[in-house]
């Protein structure tokens, strides 16, 4: 089995977050004003909210989530957008 590095970026705007084919391994999200935009992660090196939808994670309560993806973690072959809908901030960790 072959391991990777994990890395991480953190953002608190919606924006490219790494422009290269990665795994996406889990995401910590902030919310501290409830709301109903999801948080969404897109397959894109781009800078705007295109291409495949990778996950989407609604964000209706205050608090702080973090999702563990299992296995090899969820595959974003031309890089990662995060799109922060209704959330404060999010930390994408990847490898």
């Amino acid at each position: 089995m072959m391991q990777t590095d994990v890395k991480s970026a953190y953002s608190t705007a919606s924006a490219s977050l790494y422009t290269q084919r990665a795994r996406i391994k889990g995401i910590h999200i902030s919310v501290n004003t409830a709301g109903t935009s999801p948080v969404t992660l897109y397959d894109t090196a781009g800078n705007s909210a295109a291409g495949n939808v990778l996950a989407q994670f609604g964000v209706n309560s205050v608090g702080n989530v973090y999702l563990l993806f299992p296995g090899e973690g969820i595959l974003a072959t031309n890089g990662i957008y995060l799109s922060l809908g209704s959330a404060y901030s999010a930390t994408v960790f990847y490898g």
